[in-house]
């Protein structure tokens, strides 16, 4: 117990050090800076976030009315199981085979479960912070709607603080099997990234199923679920206990009485530790093996042919395929920007495929709305593709990536103009690779439903051409906050991109700029024309483009001096 603490102490000082924060803070102009622009950020970003508040309470009210509160909570256990699934899977690829601290632990007389459990607990304290943001305001709005008492208030904070567990320990499973079973072979990262897609998918159809179970869609059962829902308040928690028990216990600890409520905690942790036990028993057997086989693994070298040695008559493209190079050659890389090309529409494609097969009432009263509102559907659609532009996080990395090897690129005489564009070629393809798969998905529901006109078509191809514009000031101002606090001095890649803060920074940034486009909308251009509308947004995009990128190229070249 002494190894695992102590272990556990490394790897939060390692990762989550609070006097390093208040050090750079304190004696670091840039760093204080960029704290900074975190707030200001934050700040932005709070409208939107009080805005999904009030949306979520007034589900609560609307379930409230119908005696379907336990169908609320159901909600928030399965944003806390998508969200472990789609966000562990990486966390455990970073923290257990891309981390460098591994290779200085297992020398150690350590015994490598004390140290490997330290790492999941350090993955369970970042979802934990996850759930904190999205799922936690589910039960606090439960607990005061309905004031419950002190020790049901105790149930909650426990059940919450539990509940990641168990599906973080089984991602945990399916992760080290996933990588132990293809480290032998040598496509292993192609066939990694389709392993995790059919785990994605896999995902998906079990939430759709088990809601259209929860929720039936006949008139019959409709009236049969009202009569078992006045006589059991809880009936949805009971029934998806069904397909994942655990639910039974955080229902009996959020609304049973005190024995109930005890009685359920106490299961909570039994299970939580037996699960945890025989995890660390798996790791301490399979892990080490794999990982030990992972890092004997000797890659292909490939033959370097003449055309390859040969320079580039174009600076910028020579970049791009730098950087390309550099995100293909690194699968921690590969993993979180161009696998979400990949992972993302064929989830989507596989789900609404399965819906329109076992909903397909739902699915055509949305695309009779659709129809029925094409204009702010498609209008609405690109705003949602300005801020999804933040989710592949190739641009607020750009020279993070290339650690402390930038220094080689710092040399050359390359203009910022050269640099700037260069840098942009890559997040720029990737997006526009993005928003098409996006837009082709919902032309490919349009067309399953007999309504996909040259209308449709043609407000597609601006949606997607507007959306890029209205996010080329994202995707710079990403590149320029990479710029000024790079993370070049790092021992693991995964430090480079999944704990880069200039990440996070430029998804707030999207955040608050898409609630600005909205906003506008909303408020003054909502009674323009809809194709004064699209004009205004175009000249817009363009104009705050021309401005950022004008501020970018005055102070590029100080910036990466400086660096």
């Amino acid at each position: 117990m002494k190894e695992f603490w102590l272990t556990c102490k490394f790897l939060l000082k390692q990762n989550l050090s609070l006097n390093y924060l208040l050090y750079k803070t304190k004696h670091d102009k840039k760093a204080r800076t960029m704290f900074i622009v975190l707030f200001i950020v934050i700040l932005m970003c709070l409208p939107s976030y009080f805005t999904i508040l009030r949306s979520v309470v007034g589900i609560f009210e609307g379930f409230h009315k119908l005696n379907m509160e336990s169908l609320f909570i159901v909600m928030a256990i399965f944003i806390s199981l998508l969200t472990i699934i789609i966000f562990g899977i990486f966390q455990f690829i970073g923290y257990f085979y891309f981390s460098n601290d591994i290779k200085l632990l297992t020398p150690l007389p350590i015994k490598p479960r004390n140290y490997l459990l330290s790492k999941f607990l350090f993955i369970y304290l970042i979802e934990l912070i996850v759930n904190l943001l999205l799922v936690f305001t589910f039960f606090v709005i439960y607990g005061i709607k309905l004031n419950v008492t002190i020790y049901q208030w105790l149930g909650i904070i426990i059940s919450f603080l539990l509940m990641p567990i168990v599906p973080l320990v089984i991602v945990g499973f399916i992760t080290v099997l996933l990588m132990s079973l293809t480290n032998i072979t040598k496509n292993r990262d192609t066939l990694r990234i389709m392993g995790y897609t059919i785990i994605l998918v896999l995902t998906f159809i079990f939430q759709i199923t088990v809601y259209q179970n929860l929720i039936p869609s006949s008139p019959e059962e409709q009236f049969d679920l009202l009569e078992r829902l006045a006589e059991n308040s809880q009936y949805f928690l009971d029934k998806f206990a069904l397909y994942y028990p655990i639910s039974k216990l955080i229902s009996l600890s959020i609304s049973g009485s005190f024995v109930e409520v005890i009685l359920s905690i106490i299961g909570f942790l039994i299970i939580s530790f037996i699960i945890i036990y025989l995890f660390s028993q798996f790791l301490q057997r399979v892990f080490i093996n794999s990982y030990l086989k992972e890092l004997d693994s000797p890659l292909k070298k490939k033959k370097i042919r003449e055309k390859q040695v040969e320079g580039s008559n174009n600076t910028a493209f020579a970049i791009a395929k730098i950087d390309f190079n550099t995100i293909i050659k690194v699968p921690i890389f590969m993993f979180n920007t161009v696998a979400l090309l990949i992972i993302v529409p064929v989830v989507l494609i596989i789900s609404t495929l399965f819906m329109q097969q076992s909903s397909a009432g739902e699915v055509d009263q949305i695309v009779d709305l659709i129809q029925k509102y094409r204009y702010l559907f498609w209008l609405g659609l690109t705003l949602a593709l300005v801020i999804l532009s933040t989710w592949i996080p190739i641009a607020p990395t750009s020279f993070s990536r290339e650690g402390k090897t930038n220094w080689i690129m710092r040399t050359l005489p390359i203009t910022a103009r050269e640099h700037i564009f260069g840098r942009m070629i890559v997040p720029v393809i990737t997006q526009t690779i993005f928003q098409l798969e996006l837009v082709i998905m919902v032309w490919i529901s349009l067309y399953s439903k007999g309504i996909l006109d040259i209308e449709n078509i043609y407000y597609g191809l601006i949606a997607c051409g507007l959306a890029l514009i209205l996010s080329m000031p994202l995707l710079l101002a990403g590149l320029y906050i990479d710029l000024s606090k790079p993370i070049l001095d790092w021992d693991t890649p995964q430090r480079a991109i999944k704990q880069n803060m200039n990440v996070l920074i430029q998804m707030g940034i999207g955040v608050a700029y898409g609630t600005i486009l909205f906003l506008s909308y909303q408020y003054i251009f909502r009674y323009l024309p809809l194709v004064v509308v699209y004009l205004i947004y175009f000249g817009l995009g363009i104009l705050v483009t021309i401005i950022v990128y004008r501020y970018m190229e005055k102070n590029f070249a100080k910036k990466l001096i400086t660096m």
